[in-house]
């Protein structure tokens, strides 16, 4: 079951990124979620960035499939958590 909302999108950059639809606790927009991604306030997740889209979706289907406790034995930031 998918523990995070998120969406596959292509950023200013011309870049594709996964990013959370949650800031700060509240559900948001998809253009709010790049408005924030291009302003440089809402990171992609993982850190990382496409060239092209195929690959930035199949990492979020990959993602989906993860567990909270997935993220937490990589070392990665649950959806939400502060820095």
């Amino acid at each position: 079951m998918s523990h995070e909302q998120s969406i596959t999108v292509q950023n200013a950059k011309g870049r594709w990124v996964n990013i959370p639809t949650v800031y700060k606790g509240k559900k948001i927009k998809e253009h709010e979620a790049l408005d924030l991604h291009n302003h440089g306030l809402l990171p992609p997740l993982d850190g990382k960035t496409y060239a092209t889209e195929p690959p930035a979706s199949a990492r979020a289907a990959k993602r989906s499939m993860q567990t909270p406790e997935d993220h937490n034995k990589r070392g990665l930031r649950p959806p939400g958590a502060k820095r």
